[in-house]
């Protein structure tokens, strides 16, 4: 079903399928391959959130991400990207802002249980 509880007719759901298998492509067998859960934000007010998991999402994915959620961070149009982390993460994260030029990576103690490190990518990352 789409938006409304309108039915989608079935090319535009295997469409929409397909189009986010593309933008986070993720291991055939994830099993194999132990992935660390991620949390991918936008916070540039320059690129779109489709833009910014198309373009990013692929990078972690390429350096053992599993992004498990999207969203747009809070404030948007933040100068420089972020990466937040608990002690325990502390290692992988350094390596995912390292594959993807992030420079500011927080150890905190406050960080959402749904994944271990949460990527926010500002406008440094976007071109602004």
């Amino acid at each position: 079903e789409g938006g409304g509880g309108l039915p989608l007719p079935a090319a535009d759901l295997a469409e929409a399928r397909a189009r986010g298998l593309r933008m986070v492509p993720f291991p055939v067998d994830a099993a194999s391959v132990p992935r660390v859960p991620v949390r991918l934000m936008n916070g540039t007010a320059s690129l779109s959130l489709d833009r910014v998991v198309t373009e990013f999402g692929s990078q972690l994915v390429a350096a053992g991400a599993r992004v498990v959620v999207i969203g747009n961070a809070d404030p948007m149009a933040r100068p420089a990207s972020e990466l937040r982390t608990t002690e325990a993460g502390a290692e992988a994260a350094q390596r995912l802002a390292d594959a993807l030029g992030i420079t500011t990576v927080t150890v905190t103690t406050n960080h959402p249980t749904i994944a271990d490190l949460t990527v926010i990518v500002g406008e440094d990352l976007a071109g602004g």
